[in-house]
């Protein structure tokens, strides 16, 4: 009897003890949890909606993301684009997608501008160029000196064999497809003769720049094979490579988006832009055994000597009497100079 009520009475010992040790367990789970969410309430306290603002995972970013509203005819160089076709419509409606959402792309885009278009328009203008096909060089290089996995070269993405065509020097020690200004003066002589092949070779075209547009980026003879083997004239009407049939949909996109930035979400002030800085020139007929001398020897380093003049792509420079060239140097203090 006494045997039988001590087991009893140590079952209920170790069922108590099993009880208190949950409850235990339980309560320092909460009081941890209870201490971490008192925490973040004095680190990052919480609004109105008893919703935490700040915080890891826990940013609010507002923001209203919505589709562009195409209400309006679009041109490319006074050019129609026939949006009233479903096909036309959605091609465009999805570079101005992605373009109004790219965000840091456009921004980028934006703050270029007000360093490159001026100079841009006004060589084109030199030219006879419409303004729209300024926009061409950003869907070439967003206004880059890049190279491409093809080779193509700066701004303009010429190839070797066409920027020699328009007297781009391309050697060891220079390649003028990195230099702005007269990059920029080629590209208008390759389009004003890409448009006067095509309005030459197919009269009755109604869209002769946007063809130009589509045949700097695939090439006039192609383009030309392409329009005489389908028999058609006009750009919209063509099967294309899948870059070129995309790129004047991505030229005219980049234009409508800024040109009207406000009406895609897009608020940049005129401190906001990128700016060309204050510049001189210098002119060099003789050979430069050692740019970082050079550039040292006119208060600079060879840095910043690269950065204004990319087309520079040794450390050395041929110069003679009959072949000078001319350097462009920050008027800007230095940081060296600090």
């Amino acid at each position: 009897m006494i045997m039988k009520l001590a087991k009893h009475i140590l079952s209920i010992v170790v069922f108590l003890f099993v009880a208190l040790s949950f409850v235990f367990l339980a309560e320092r789970g909460m009081s941890a949890t209870d201490k971490t969410q008192s925490s973040l309430d004095r680190v990052y306290p919480a609004n109105d909606q008893n919703q935490f603002v700040g915080g890891p995972l826990m940013i609010a970013l507002p923001q209203e993301v919505r589709a562009p509203n195409i209400s309006s005819e679009v041109y490319f160089c006074q050019e129609r684009m026939p949006l009233e076709f479903t096909d036309i419509y959605e091609r465009f409606d999805q570079e101005l997608l992605r373009n109004t959402y790219w965000h840091s792309s456009t921004l980028l885009n934006m703050k270029r501008l007000g360093k490159y278009f001026d100079a841009i328009g006004a060589m084109f203008d030199r030219y006879n160029i419409p303004p729209d096909v300024r926009y061409l060089a950003i869907a070439e290089s967003n206004l880059s000196n890049v190279v491409s996995p093809a080779g193509a070269a700066g701004y303009w993405q010429f190839m070797k064999a066409t920027g020699s065509s328009y007297d781009l020097e391309i050697s060891s020690e220079v390649d003028e497809r990195y230099h702005f200004e007269k990059a920029t003066e080629a590209a208008c002589l390759f389009l004003r003769d890409l448009h006067r092949q095509i309005a030459n070779d197919f009269p009755n075209t109604k869209t002769p720049w946007t063809l130009a547009a589509a045949a700097y980026n695939m090439g006039y003879p192609a383009l030309k094979r392409a329009m005489t083997q389908q028999q058609v004239d006009n750009y919209y009407d063509l099967h294309l490579n899948q870059e070129t049939a995309r790129y004047v949909f991505r030229i005219t996109a980049f234009k409508v988006i800024l040109e009207h930035p406000e009406d895609f979400g897009y608020n940049l002030s005129q401190n906001d832009l990128y700016a060309m800085e204050e510049t001189y020139t210098v002119s060099v007929d003789t050979t430069l055994r050692d740019l970082t001398d050079f550039a040292l020897s006119r208060g600079t380093t060879l840095k910043e000597l690269k950065r204004l003049n990319p087309w520079l792509r040794s450390n050395t420079l041929t110069a003679s009497p009959s072949k000078p060239y001319v350097i462009t140097l920050s008027s800007e203090p230095q940081v060296h100079q600090d």
